[in-house]
């Protein structure tokens, strides 16, 4: 039915019809009906949109990421929604450099970002931070840690990691949809500091043309079609005042999910003193890090 031969016609126990006795009126319908349907059987089958769509529902139903490009748009064809995108979760590894200085928490101005051009994948050619795909078991820190590492060559603890940001983001038309989760890490808490922070690597540069330090300010001329989506709503996060750079919020993100031990509580997002810092009265230090 796909095309293929058509098998001969079964043979008939009937009488053939000129030896059967009929009134002129009737055998008149009879031809008029048979010449209206004869046209219609002679073609081949063509229903390659309904295999197509047969096929995405199957896909759907088992649970596949994504239907063929032929069944959506067959689906699209004859009007009948298609299957949603299974969501998945990015963590974005946001590593945070102050201006030379500026000991406290900085203002939206007075930092950069490490920022690379995408390549080889949805987004290619557009502005985004290291990251990537969380791994199942894999704490939020962890993942934003790792994806550093995987992507630049930097080091970080997990614990000098807080979540900053959550963004929902609905890519290529519907065919790609993915929570971001924004990590951030002032590399004033990398062991070193600031004065021995090494430089970026491409280490991946099938996926990023390269690193560079990048202020928002900078970001912000750079047209919304260059920008990843996870980074254009952060962007836009910051400019309403929904997002400040080292303004962790509190989440959960340890490994493990619910079974897990809740983290203890430590101090919000705070940089350490600078060298030479007085000591609160009472001779209580200064909380350093997290």
């Amino acid at each position: 039915w796909l095309e293929g031969p058509r098998l001969p016609a079964r043979p008939s126990s009937r009488a053939p019809a000129a030896s059967r006795p009929a009134s002129g009126h009737a055998l008149q319908e009879h031809r008029a009906a048979a010449s209206s349907v004869a046209p219609a059987c002679e073609r081949p089958v063509r229903c390659a949109p309904l295999v197509a769509l047969s096929m995405a529902v199957a896909d759907s139903a088992n649970g596949s990421a994504a239907a063929p490009a032929g069944a959506q748009s067959a689906g699209a064809a004859v009007g009948i929604p298609q299957p949603l995108p299974n969501v998945r979760v990015g963590v974005a590894a946001m590593l945070i450099r102050p201006r030379p200085g500026n000991h406290g928490l900085p203002t939206t101005s007075d930092v950069e970002f490490l920022i690379g051009e995408r390549k080889g994948s949805h987004g290619a050619g557009t502005l985004a931070l290291p990251g990537g795909h969380l791994e199942p078991g894999e704490g939020w820190a962890q993942c934003a840690a790792r994806e550093l590492h995987e992507e630049t060559g930097i080091d970080s603890p997990t614990d000098a990691w807080r979540c900053a940001y959550v963004s929902n983001d609905v890519m290529e038309e519907g065919r790609k949809h993915y929570v971001t989760i924004f990590m951030e890490c002032d590399v004033r808490l990398l062991p070193g500091g600031l004065l021995r922070l090494p430089e970026p690597r491409a280490m991946e540069p099938d996926k990023c043309k390269g690193w560079k330090w990048t202020s928002i300010d900078t970001l912000r001329k750079v047209p919304g079609s260059r920008m990843f989506l996870p980074m254009k709503h952060l962007l836009e996060a910051a400019a309403d005042g929904r997002w400040r750079p080292l303004r962790g919020i509190d989440a959960v993100h340890i490994e493990g999910g619910h079974d897990a031990d809740p983290p203890p509580k430590r101090p919000r997002n705070v940089s350490p003193e600078p060298a030479g810092a007085a000591t609160p009265k009472g001779g209580a230090a200064t909380p350093k890090g997290r």
